[in-house]
């Protein structure tokens, strides 16, 4: 169900993810987007699962799906790997 349901908030969310987002211009290999979007859909599917399962377990998702401020929390929730940029603020990582 959470695939037919949230199909577009998750292709919001493969679209985001920066592997994805380097590929979306018109001379990038089509081969490379599509392995590149395939890579992002475990996690990002599991992530949307487990949020709708705290959060909203006993909704209905074809409802959930039509809500635009319940679907902007969810996509909100979801945190995309920083690990290029690191801690800023982190004294002793300078």
């Amino acid at each position: 169900m959470v695939g037919i349901h949230m199909n577009r908030l998750i292709l919001h969310l493969i679209f985001q993810e920066p592997d994805v987002r380097a590929l979306r211009h018109d001379t990038a290999p089509e081969a490379e987007l599509i392995e590149a979007a395939r890579r992002a859909v475990a996690p990002i599917f599991a992530s949307v699962a487990d949020y709708l399962a705290l959060e909203h377990l006993d909704e209905y998702l074809a409802s959930l799906c039509k809500n635009l401020t319940k679907c902007e929390k969810l996509a909100a929730s979801y945190r995309l790997p920083s690990a290029k940029q690191g801690n800023l603020f982190d004294v002793d990582a300078h």
